[in-house]
């Protein structure tokens, strides 16, 4: 059921995203965020959709390591690619860390884990401890073909800098202004690299189809294998008779 779930997930593909490199010149991702204040369609992340931290954390009761992924964003993150966040309302959610519905049935939680909505969990070096406000659904970050990893979200504040060397700029894909942010981030760093706007669904895609390939290769690795043996079983009985 999870699994069909993630499949069909509502999450909102067609956000476009950017990947800057700002070199030596760091940037402020809230002056970034301030070119774009007024529609509200642009979020920050510590790194590119699909390219996460690992961590691994402790389960409360049985203090077994849970290796997850993690990711630092903006406010703005879940609206653009209007994931649905049970919980606290999702332009609070700053105020702690969000978790996936993987994540929180790994941490015990059963039914739809609203539960674990206000408890604690420990994360960072040296370790913090944030409170968990939403739960939002399992986002395929790498692909739909993917197994589903346990997530944490945190809000970029918690990153404890105002500036970023490498970061990804997430916009709504019906905002006009990418162009506008672009010559900023090229103002304030001369030798920046930027990706060309690129849909998320597109990254989507190449995890899909790598996903497929791999599924096919070990199809055809499986026929040979089998094909071997019934070849080599075939010529033992010729050579009995």
């Amino acid at each position: 059921n999870q699994w069909q779930q993630y499949q069909q997930t509502t999450v909102d593909l067609s956000a476009l995203q950017i990947n800057v490199d700002a070199g030596n010149f760091p940037l402020s991702w809230r002056r970034l965020l301030a070119q774009d204040k007024k529609s509200n369609n642009t979020a920050v992340l510590s790194s590119p959709f699909e390219q996460f931290y690992r961590y691994d954390i402790s389960h409360p009761q049985t203090g077994q390591p849970i290796n997850i992924a993690t990711l630092h964003a903006s406010s703005n993150f879940f609206n653009i690619i209007r994931a649905k966040v049970e919980g606290l309302e999702q332009a609070r959610w700053q105020e702690g860390v969000v978790i996936n519905h993987t994540l929180a049935k790994r941490l015990g939680v059963e039914g739809d884990g609203l539960s674990i909505i206000g408890s604690s969990i420990n994360y960072g070096f040296p370790k913090r401890t944030y409170t968990i406000v939403g739960i939002v659904e399992d986002i395929p970050h790498w692909g739909r073909l993917q197994s589903i990893q346990p997530t944490l979200y945190l809000p970029l504040d918690s990153l404890g800098e105002d500036t970023l060397t490498t970061f990804s700029i997430l916009k709504a894909a019906s905002s006009t202004h990418i162009r506008k942010l672009t010559k900023w981030v090229e103002s304030q760093a001369p030798h920046a690299k930027l990706s060309s706007p690129q849909p998320l669904s597109n990254t989507i895609r190449v995890f899909d189809q790598q996903s497929q390939d791999l599924l096919w290769f070990a199809f055809l690795v499986a026929v040979v294998i089998v094909g071997g043996v019934f070849s080599g079983l075939w010529y033992q009985l010729q050579a009995k008779l």
